[in-house]
């Protein structure tokens, strides 16, 4: 008996597809898992590889274009992607695994530092610091990052989509300064994740769709420091202080929810 070992050499455009579809098998994969989880939370049920694929096909999809790039990959590779997902679960319920777990981006990262820095001992020329596991690794966390990115984009949508549901007559969103956010470096971090411009552009697009009124309030508005009780403006209000204490009635409330309150009775706005 003999064996034969194959390398192969894609092309550029077949490696930005294999990519795309390592990638797209992550996303599903771990859409599947995070969608049963939610429904066993809220209906005690789970939801098989078939029902899902249907769901995912005939409903998720067409009610969410942004996800169309989905079906960009073959469907047989999606398929498989769902049955794996369903054989993890099914091992987790006989008990020959553990629940089934997202792949942590930290986690990637790391392994491919351990890997770069101990290959750089060995090899002292830059280009040898790219062989093969290396380049693996790299792939792995590009993926990663595209995962993360779809998994924000989701919840963008599905926030947004719950909110346009309720049919309100108008939504009121404040016009933050996010650019003078940014140069606050210990926000900077966790503002750039919040992605705001994409959740500000959907929501005026749902909104024209749905026929509902976007009010813009001016980011000079009060909206945190006024007390949605009596109107007082508290100017020593730090960012620290999650929990609004009004100087003037006693008024206690939590911060974001004062400011909520504050945006929906605003009485000066832009209509978006």
């Amino acid at each position: 008996m003999r064996a034969y070992k194959t390398e192969i050499n894609p092309t550029d455009k077949q490696k930005h597809i294999i990519h795309q579809t390592i990638g797209n098998c992550r996303f599903i994969y771990n859409f599947y898992l995070a969608h049963n989880k939610e429904i066993y939370e809220k209906e005690k049920k789970f939801v098989s590889g078939i029902e899902f694929s249907k769901w995912l096909n005939n409903d998720f999809i067409p009610n969410n274009l942004e996800y169309k790039w989905i079906k960009d990959v073959s469907s047989k590779a999606i398929k498989q992607a769902i049955i794996n997902g369903e054989k993890a679960f099914k091992r987790f319920f006989i008990g020959k695994s553990k629940f089934p777990r997202f792949k942590k981006l930290k986690r990637e990262q790391r392994k491919l530092s351990r890997k770069y820095e101990s290959l750089k001992k060995k090899i002292k020329k830059k280009e040898d610091a790219t062989r093969r596991n290396i380049s693996k690794q790299i792939v792995k966390v590009q993926i990663l990052h595209q995962k993360l990115t779809n998994i924000r984009h989701n919840y963008i949508n599905q926030v947004i989509n719950e909110v346009a549901k309720n049919k309100p007559k108008h939504i009121t969103i404040e016009d933050l300064n996010v650019k003078g956010m940014m140069k606050n470096r210990h926000l900077a971090k966790a503002v750039a994740k919040q992605n705001f411009y994409n959740f500000r552009i959907k929501l005026e697009n749902k909104c024209k769709i749905s026929n509902i009124e976007l009010r813009v309030v001016s980011r000079f508005y009060p909206s945190s420091k006024t007390c949605s009780c009596c109107g007082y403006i508290k100017k020593d209000l730090k960012l620290s202080d999650r929990v609004y204490i009004c100087d003037d009635c006693g008024f206690e409330i939590d911060r974001d929810l004062n400011a909520s309150i504050n945006l929906a009775n605003a009485k000066i706005y832009k209509i978006a």
